[in-house]
């Protein structure tokens, strides 16, 4: 299962609101350079100069995407 559909199965998002989550992982990977999320991109994007200047709404919906692939992420790793 790949993370959009864990997210519209698994935690009930619509699929507009799974895309959006998509959006902002795509938006993390962007802003740090990097083409996986890994564990510690939460800290790292914590301390970016691009993060900061983002406001609170925009910083709380990329740190909620981020926490939310983790745990997507950390399910795969139980269920192998």
């Amino acid at each position: 299962m790949d993370f959009k559909e864990w997210l519209k199965c698994e935690k009930k998002y619509t699929d507009r609101s799974a895309s959006d989550i998509l959006s902002r992982i795509k938006r993390v990977r962007k802003i740090l350079n990097i083409k996986t999320v890994e564990e510690n991109s939460e800290k790292i994007l914590e301390e970016h100069d691009k993060f900061k200047d983002l406001s609170c709404s925009v910083k709380s919906q990329l740190r909620k995407a981020l926490r939310l692939y983790r745990n997507f992420k950390g399910e795969l790793k139980e269920n192998d």
